[in-house]
């Protein structure tokens, strides 16, 4: 799988690129300590971005929800967030589905986020501390092989009062 995240006209976001259900040849990597060894990808078809560590504003504590406008291509998306607690391949996500073609607005509740390991639930997930967010991105991994495109011009945080309040430490 390959993808490229750019700056279109605008200020649009454009996350596009290909999805691929092949497994790459192994990789050999030459080592000072161990000689050469061999490095076997074993999962396939997905693609992704994250914002800097600490790109994100500091004063999401009183946010509960993510308001994005998104054009997609019919195809399935995550939106991840990452707090500064996680161990290595841990997210928070939430699916999407963007009407292909046409703009829209979603209002995504962060207490929807569900506290992920490479991409599978964690059934023991602990709720998310809005206070801890570091990073947001977007991944793509819907099982289906080829070209996608999700065109991105705003995300914001803010509080909906509609919305329940997030539990707290």
């Amino acid at each position: 799988s390959s993808c490229s995240l750019e700056v279109a006209e605008g200020g649009v976001g454009v996350f596009k690129g290909s999805v691929s259900l092949e497994l790459p040849p192994p990789l050999k990597e030459r080592g000072l300590l161990y000689g050469t060894t061999t490095k076997q990808a074993t999962k396939t078809g997905m693609c992704g971005f994250m914002s800097k560590q600490g790109g994100l504003p500091s004063d999401l504590e009183h946010c509960n929800a993510l308001k994005i406008r998104l054009k997609g291509d019919g195809r399935i998306y995550y939106i991840n967030l990452r707090t500064e607690a996680l161990r290595q391949g841990d997210l928070y996500q939430t699916l999407v589905r963007p009407p292909a073609g046409e703009w829209t607005d979603l209002t995504l509740p962060i207490g929807n986020f569900q506290l992920t390991h490479y991409g599978m639930i964690n059934v023991n997930g602990v709720a998310m501390n809005t206070r801890s967010i570091v990073s947001f991105g977007v991944s793509i991994q819907d099982g289906k092989e080829g070209p996608f495109e999700l065109r991105i011009a705003s995300v914001a945080a803010f509080r909906d009062p509609s919305l329940p309040d997030l539990e707290r430490d």
